[in-house]
C-alpha cells in the first residue's frame, strides 16, 4: 500500500523533501502561534496572514499562500498534517519534486478564490491542499488504476469519505475551500496524466 510510511525521519526527509518542508513549516508557525496567542481573535489571525477580501483588495496578495500555513486549533493543524504526511509523499514521487511544487502551489491558490470572490470570511488553514490531494487520487482511481493497488485505492476512498463527511457535521469549515482544493488535484491529475504515463514507461525499461 502506498499509505504505508515505513521510512525513518531521515529517510522521509531524504525521499519527500518537499513534503517535508511543508509539514515542518505548518509546524513552526503553529509553535509560533501558540507562543503568540494566534487563537485570540479573528483580528490576529488577519493580522498574522490570514485571508481577507481587504487586504487582497489592498494588494495583501501574499496572504493567498501565508493562510495556509496558520491553523486555528491542535486539531485542525494536527489532521492536516497527518493527511499532509500519509497522502502526499506518494504524489511527490510520481510527479517530481518541481511538478509536485507547482501542485502544492495552485492547490493553496484556488482554495481562497470563491471565498475571496463571493463572500468576506476570514480563512485559515491548509485543509483545502488535502483535498487537492483527494482530488488526485480520485482521478487515479477512476482512470489510472495502475498507479494505485486494490488497497490503496480502498483506502483513498475511506480517507476521502472521512473528509466529506467532516467537512458537513464539524462548525467553522470551509466548504467551499475543501471544494476548490478538491477540483484543483483533480484537473492537476488530468493535466499530469501524460507525464505519469511517460514516468511509467521510463520505470518499465529500467526494470
Amino acid at each position: 500500500m502506498v499509505f504505508m510510511r515505513r521510512e525513518s525521519i531521515k529517510e522521509f526527509l531524504a525521499l519527500y523533501p518537499i513534503t517535508a518542508l511543508i509539514v515542518l513549516l505548518n509546524t513552526m508557525v503553529f509553535l509560533a502561534s501558540l507562543i503568540i496567542g494566534f487563537f485570540a481573535d479573528n483580528n490576529t489571525a488577519i493580522y498574522w496572514g490570514g485571508i481577507s477580501r481587504e487586504g487582497i483588495e489592498q494588494g495583501e496578495y501574499y496572504r493567498l499562500i501565508t493562510y495556509a500555513f496558520l491553523h486555528d486549533g491542535i486539531i485542525h493543524f494536527a489532521s492536516n498534517m497527518i493527511f499532509a504526511i500519509l497522502l502526499a509523499p506518494y504524489i511527490e514521487k510520481i510527479l517530481g519534486r518541481f511538478i509536485f511544487i507547482l501542485f502544492f502551489i495552485a492547490a493553496i491558490l484556488a482554495t481562497p478564490l470563491y471565498d475571496i470572490f463571493y463572500t468576506n470570511e476570514l480563512s485559515v488553514g491548509e485543509s483545502g491542499f488535502g483535498f487537492a490531494l483527494f482530488g488526485f487520487y480520485l482521478f487515479l482511481v477512476l482512470f489510472q488504476k495502475e498507479f494505485l493497488d486494490k488497497d490503496s485505492r480502498v483506502t483513498v476512498i475511506i480517507f476521502m469519505s472521512i473528509g466529506w463527511i467532516a467537512s458537513f457535521i464539524i462548525t467553522n469549515i470551509n466548504i467551499s475551500g475543501h471544494v476548490c482544493g478538491f477540483a484543483a488535484g483533480f484537473l492537476a491529475a488530468l493535466f499530469t496524466k501524460n507525464l505519469r504515463k511517460s514516468i511509467q514507461i521510463k520505470n518499465t525499461l529500467q526494470m
